[in-house]
């Protein structure tokens, strides 16, 4: 006995058939299956192809945004040396020739104290004297004084303008050196910052032709699933695939506005539409007959350059120097008597005269004109004053601290000399090994190259789909930008050894 519910009763529209199981003694629904000769049908997601067309079209809005970003306005295109050769207004360089200017003018001011220092004085008084009691007449009076004219000069080595000279010299040389590694560091920011555009535009190529694959891909996958063919999995694993391009692509268009506004800020100027069309020069040869084609082959002669223009090491001599200078001048005044030697000429202290110092090495000659005539006879007289320290531990304390900082500072100096050194054979190193890292980018592009050649042969033949082609330009177009991506690397630590070396960087900024 079945007990069948009516499909006609009310609110039974949207029910299953039941029937009375002997067995049990209950009522269980029927589920109908699908005839053997018909595959069984996957629930539909309506969901997630709405969300589909919604990612499709995501998609072709920011693909049509982003070339309308770049279509909005025109491109102007930004080669490095114009690039380099707006660095002139680049706060770091404009510093620099600032220090510079200011390290001259010490130097024109010490070299003006090496001339005649003329001076002149005098001085007048007026006296007046009233006649004695009994005494003819109205007393004495009159107007009394003399105007000087001095000049002086330093004459012995040791003199105090002397050695100001000498310490505006080292201090010149070293702003000179200061003033290059500034610009070579202005240089290499550009030079980095122009390669990361240029690495950004190739990226952004990648990732479009990398959601182009995607798209196709998935519209594959949609059909295959349609005929049956495909999982959710897969459609899903599609979807993916395809939001990460998109993500890659939105990251790609940032990097590469990121870096125009870097260099923008660098340079002051406005590069929103700026292309970089400068690839990364390198040498012929990438090894080290590469480098010397360039003069760059002897690593002992690069080190003695760097060690001759590296601002630590002038630094270093210029403290040395001044140890030894402050050294030898408290010796002097220990060891050497106070001489002063003078001679005059004249009438009652009036008329020529002229004088030595030995301590300061410094000599003067003057002359006296008094302001009333003077009935003395002229006359000649030479003096001779001086005196000499004995006994003065003070002054021998200070002599042993200053040879102890001597000392130091040579030891400074040579630590100095060490580091330039190290550095220098470090960045010769990373050259040889950027250089190796390009050789064999420039083999795997060349495979990627040769894999392309081959699916568009196949394709050709019928044995792959445009979407093996597709995928790989794609590989091929990532193997470009990685070979290009190892140049950049190699050419700025090429530009690193350069500058490091006391060659001037790529676009000699003035």
């Amino acid at each position: 006995m079945k007990l069948m519910v009516d499909p006609g009763c009310k609110g039974s529209a949207q029910k299953t058939p039941a029937v009375f199981d002997k067995s049990s003694h209950s009522l269980r629904r029927v589920f109908s299956k699908p005839p053997l000769n018909k595959p069984r049908e996957r629930p539909s997601m309506p969901v997630s192809r709405n969300f589909m067309r919604r990612l499709t079209l995501t998609t072709l809005a920011l693909v049509v945004g982003l070339a309308g970003a770049q279509s909005a306005s025109p491109v102007t295109s930004l080669t490095l040396p114009d690039a380099l050769s707006r660095l002139g207004n680049a706060p770091q360089v404009v510093q620099a020739n600032l220090a510079l200017s200011r390290a001259q003018r010490d130097l024109d001011a010490a070299q003006a104290g090496l001339s005649l220092n003329v001076t002149v004085g005098g001085n007048a008084s007026y006296s007046s004297a009233a006649a004695s009691s009994g005494a003819s007449g109205s007393g004495s009076s009159g107007l009394n004084g003399s105007l000087n004219l001095k000049a002086t000069a330093g004459v012995l080595p040791w003199a105090s303008n002397r050695a100001a000279l000498n310490s505006a010299q080292r201090s010149l040389n070293y702003a000179k050196a200061v003033r290059q590694e500034n610009i070579n560091s202005a240089e290499l920011n550009v030079v980095q910052q122009y390669q990361s555009g240029y690495l950004a535009q190739l990226d952004l190529k990648v990732a479009a032709q990398n959601v182009q694959l995607a798209q196709q891909t998935l519209a594959a996958v949609q059909l295959q699933r349609s005929q049956q063919n495909a999982t959710q999995e897969s459609e899903l694993q599609a979807q993916a695939a395809l939001q990460t391009a998109q993500a890659n692509l939105t990251s790609a268009q940032t990097a590469l506005d990121a870096a125009r506004r870097s260099l923008a800020a660098t340079l002051g100027v406005n590069l929103d539409n700026a292309s970089f069309d400068s690839p990364p020069s390198l040498p012929g040869s990438l090894d080290a007959a590469g480098l010397s084609a360039l003069g760059l082959g002897d690593v002992n002669a690069l080190v003695a350059q760097a060690i001759a223009t590296s601002s630590s090491v002038l630094q270093a001599q210029n403290t040395l120097a001044s140890a030894q200078e402050t050294l030898a001048e408290q010796q002097r005044n220990r060891n050497l008597p106070d001489l002063t030697l003078s001679a005059s000429y004249g009438p009652g202290g009036a008329g020529l005269g002229a004088g030595l110092s030995l301590k300061d090495g410094t000599a003067s000659a003057s002359y006296t004109q008094p302001l009333s005539a003077s009935s003395a006879a002229s006359s000649l007289s030479l003096s001779l004053s001086g005196s000499y320290t004995v006994y003065s531990p003070a002054a021998s304390a200070q002599i042993a601290s200053t040879q102890a900082q001597v000392s130091q500072a040579e030891l400074s100096l040579t630590l100095a000399r060490q580091t330039v050194e190290l550095d220098v054979r470090q960045k010769y190193s990373d050259v040889l090994t950027a250089l190796g890292a390009v050789a064999a980018k420039v083999t795997l592009e060349e495979r990627a190259r040769v894999a392309l050649q081959t699916a568009q042969a196949r394709f050709g033949a019928g044995t792959a789909t445009q979407s093996d082609v597709m995928s790989a330009q794609n590989a091929y177009a990532q193997a470009s930008r990685d070979t290009e991506s190892a140049r950049a690397a190699a050419a700025l630590n090429l530009l690193k050894l350069q500058t490091t070396t006391g060659q001037p960087a790529a676009g000699g900024t003035p």
